[in-house]
């Protein structure tokens, strides 16, 4: 029928429809397709504008869209069909073996000979190519990058193509595909040469590791060679640009950079790692320890090996410089740097770090030397004997020859190198710098060693010391017995620590006649005209005497008596004991005996009277005196009977006692009464507490 009749051709038609006038194409029907023939040709899709992916060449039946061309731009396709439409050619492609669809011939690159390789060349040093996503020329060709930063490297050439004439290379590194390069990018004249040798890395001033031969455009700076100072690396290209050959390396298997061949390469030999002991002996003065072996550019000084010497350290590295092998040292796990190998020595062992002190004991024959006696460069310092009594800071030991020797200091100094035997058994040696005082001279001595070590001489007993401050220079434990060193009055000696105690010499430790006690009160007064008198309270504990209060007081209005009497106003001289407490207002806490004192209450000082020199109740002795002191006053707030003229012989004295005062007393001994209270709580009759009265002119009576 007509109206199914193929048309094979499209043609116009027009309509009316509506009143408007419509234009539209009629499809070619499938049956007047024109034929496709198959192609093999690989080709790259360039940018244009307009050009569509149809399942079909567009305006065939059944032709639907696709995508843009531009989504594939710079990508390789497989053309596998090809049609002629209208005068147009169109290619069906494929990507990765999957038919993508039609495209516009004009849409191609145009690129000729598209052929995919799997070659390894060499990025030559041009300075004027560049990499492009697309041959450059092609539409949509995009620059990526300078081949300067790829210069001499390798690289994979994965596909190849020719346009407008000239050779163009797609290439990767390591596997990522980079972009498109022309033919004369590549080292064409082979200036890049392969290597595989090895050379150690010398150390210098300013020689660096760089991405490509310094100097090229886009060299970049890697780091330093003296990173991999003396450490031996994989030479595997060399290139030579002016005057100067470049050495790319390797170093465990990582490529590093490219390195001035000349500069960077050392000249020593057997460069090897190490991993051993070594123990450095005395060196000479030029001996030293270096940067890099001594002759190696840059090589500059570190330090003198006698600072290390007879110390543990760890060869790291060995080389041969010349004649003369050098090894890399470590200690405490810092690299120190090169020394000869002549410096380390075989004769000792054992060494040994330490830190304590000791003292000299047997000086016979031993002397302090440089370096332990027998070793190379070993001199006499001086005799043992200098160092008697001083304390020895032991810093280092070894063995040597079945002796071993001990490295010390003296007051921070290094002297020397001394035989262990010369070294006493003392223990716990301390400074002190404390002060002391003997308080058991009996059988102890002074010595100039602790007594029992060698040459200890007697110096003079410990009483020729007594009663004055000794400065205690340091202490030692020797045979289990604690000594002090001291000096006093430029002497100088040692000391049982039990024959001293530590601290001042007090008032008390003067006293020869309180052995038996361990209280004392002291009054004083600046002769006997003034009745303004010093108290001071003593306390022995642990055999050291301890002074604890120290304040005025008043006695007797007419000072110390001369001879006490009933009939002068002053106080008594003398070391007494300590009686009853008493007080008018309850026990304030002392440990004495305490009386409580009432309104009835007086202290008779009738010579006359039986009942002289005692407390008494006035109503119950009534007609038994003529005269007695009235107790209930306030000076007796608080206070203590001292025991004086207990045999109360008529006429002596009466009466005396501490009590509270603020000025002359009748006789007594008088102070604040807070300072009373605080007396009386010391006060322990279990101590035997005494108090002693005089002018501070006559102490030493006691």
């Amino acid at each position: 029928m007509r109206n199914k009749k193929l048309y094979s051709n499209l043609y116009s038609n027009v309509v009316l429809a509506g009143g408007a006038l419509l234009l539209f194409t009629l499809p070619v029907q499938a049956a007047d397709n024109p034929p496709a023939t198959s192609v093999q040709e690989n080709q790259i899709v360039a940018w244009t504008t307009g050009n569509s992916i149809w399942t079909l060449p567009y305006g065939l039946a059944g032709a639907n869209y696709v995508g843009s061309t531009n989504d594939y731009v710079g990508r390789d396709v497989q053309l596998v069909q090809k049609m002629t439409v209208n005068n147009v050619v169109w290619y069906q492609f494929r990507i990765d073996g999957q038919v993508i669809g039609w495209l516009d011939s004009r849409a191609l690159s145009g690129l000729q000979n598209v052929q995919t390789m799997n070659q390894t060349a060499v990025m030559g040093a041009t300075g004027t190519n560049g990499v492009w996503s697309m041959p450059y020329g092609v539409a949509g060709a995009n620059y990526v990058g300078s081949t300067d930063l790829y210069t001499y490297r390798d690289i994979q050439l994965v596909e190849s193509a020719t346009y407008g004439g000239v050779q163009w290379y797609k290439f990767s590194v390591g596997g990522k595909v980079i972009g498109w390069i022309d033919r004369n990018a590549l080292d064409n004249a082979g200036e890049v040469q392969a290597a595989n040798f090895t050379i150690t890395i010398g150390r210098s001033y300013n020689n660096g590791i760089w991405t490509v031969p310094y100097g090229i455009a886009g060299a970049q700076y890697v780091g330093s060679t003296n990173d991999y100072a003396y450490q031996t690396v994989q030479v595997v290209k060399t290139v030579k640009r002016g005057n100067v050959t470049w050495y790319q390396v390797m170093k465990d298997g990582k490529l590093l950079g490219w390195v001035d061949g000349e500069k960077a390469a050392s000249s020593l030999t057997n460069v090897k790692d190490e991993n051993y002991a070594a123990v450095i002996g005395f060196s000479a003065k030029g001996d030293g320890i270096w940067s890099a072996p001594y002759g190696e550019y840059g090589a500059s000084w570190v330090d003198s090996t006698n600072r290390y010497s007879y110390q543990n350290v760890q060869v790291v590295q060995s080389a041969t410089k010349g004649t003369v092998t050098w090894n890399k040292i470590m200690a405490e796990n810092k690299v120190l740097g090169w020394v000869d190998a002549r410096v380390f020595t075989k004769t000792v062992s054992n060494i040994k770090d330490e830190n304590r002190i000791a003292l000299i004991g047997d000086t016979d024959g031993n002397g302090v030397w440089s370096t332990p006696y027998g070793e190379n460069g070993a001199s006499y310092v001086g005799s043992a004997s200098n160092y008697d009594s001083r304390p020895l800071q032991i810093i280092r030991s070894l063995d040597k020859d079945g002796v071993r020797w001990y490295y010390f200091k003296v007051d921070g100094h290094e002297e020397g190198w001394i035989d262990g035997k010369a070294i006493s058994s003392a223990t716990n040696i301390q400074a002190l710098n404390k002060t002391g005082h003997v308080t058991n001279a009996a059988g102890n001595a002074v010595w100039t060693k602790p007594y029992g070590m060698q040459h200890a001489n007697y110096v003079g007993s410990a009483a020729d010391f007594a009663n004055q401050n000794l400065n205690l220079l340091q202490s030692a434990t020797y045979n289990g017995v604690t000594w002090y060193q001291f000096k006093q009055n430029g002497r100088t000696g040692w000391i049982d620590s039990r024959a001293v105690s530590l601290g001042e010499v007090t008032l008390a430790d003067q006293f020869r006649t309180i052995g038996d006690n361990n209280q004392l009160i002291v009054v004083t007064a600046n002769g006997y005209g003034t009745n303004l008198a010093r108290i001071r309270t003593f306390e022995r504990v642990n055999g050291t005497w301890k002074q604890l209060l120290d304040m005025n007081g008043y006695i007797g209005r007419d000072g110390f008596a001369s001879k006490m009497s009933e009939n002068v106003v002053q106080s008594p001289r003398g070391k007494y004991s300590i009686g009853t407490a008493f007080g008018r207002y309850g026990n304030p806490g002392t440990k004495l005996p305490f009386r409580q004192i009432t309104p009835d209450d007086v202290w008779v000082d009738d010579s006359n009277s039986a009942l002289y020199n005692t407390w008494q109740s006035r109503s119950a002795t009534k007609g038994q005196w003529r005269s007695a002191e009235n107790m209930d006053i306030s000076a007796y707030n608080y206070g203590f009977v001292i025991n004086y003229n207990t045999d109360r012989t008529p006429g002596a004295g009466s009466a005396i006692f501490f009590h509270v005062s603020d000025m002359y007393t009748h006789g007594c001994t008088g102070t604040d009464q807070q300072d009373v209270i605080s007396i009386l709580k010391w006060l322990d009759p279990a101590k035997n507490p005494v108090i002693i009265q005089s002018p501070e002119s006559e102490l030493g009576n006691y």
